[in-house]
């Protein structure tokens, strides 16, 4: 068995973060993986080719995943979203990522949303997990709300409730 997990949160860009099972809750790693110019397919294939990387690099010994759970909202932004389609590609991104975690013989958990942040804007998550890790703002200045966001996951995969 791994000593470590991965969190992603899809999305263009993705972000990741991993953690030891036991011990400090700061991340060891994080990142996110961006997509390339191109069609929606070329895009989703070059964040599955950034992630087979930093899996070879970085995240050799993750043996489970974590990953955000795609949700349908009935917010006006939610609606807007699924009507134009970001929702289906979200969808598609969130399996393309989970086929690849299974060719690592990785063990993936889906994360609802709810569960782990509620109905929390990113910026509010961001500010919650930089409050919660006690973090000075200026050394993570670069941290995408993307990455706030596998790293909150990894907060509450821990039992920490942001």
């Amino acid at each position: 068995m791994g000593r470590f997990f991965i969190t992603i949160d899809p999305g263009l860009p993705t972000g990741w973060a991993l953690f030891r099972k036991n011990g400090s809750l700061f991340p060891l790693a994080h990142g996110t993986w961006a997509a390339s110019k191109g069609t929606w397919v070329e895009k989703v294939n070059h964040v599955g080719m950034q992630f087979r990387q930093t899996k070879r690099e970085s995240l050799c010994d993750a043996d489970e995943a974590y990953v955000e759970e795609p949700k349908f909202w009935t917010s006006s932004t939610g609606m807007g979203a699924a009507q134009s389609g970001s929702l289906i590609k979200l969808a598609m991104l969130t399996g393309y990522l989970i086929a690849q975690l299974h060719l690592f013989k990785v063990r993936v958990q889906l994360v609802p949303i709810q569960k782990w942040k509620g109905g929390l804007p990113k910026a509010v998550t961001s500010r919650r997990v930089e409050r919660f890790l006690g973090v000075n703002p200026c050394q993570w200045k670069g941290v995408t709300h993307h990455q706030w966001d596998a790293i909150g996951i990894g907060l509450h995969v821990r039992g920490i409730r942001i």
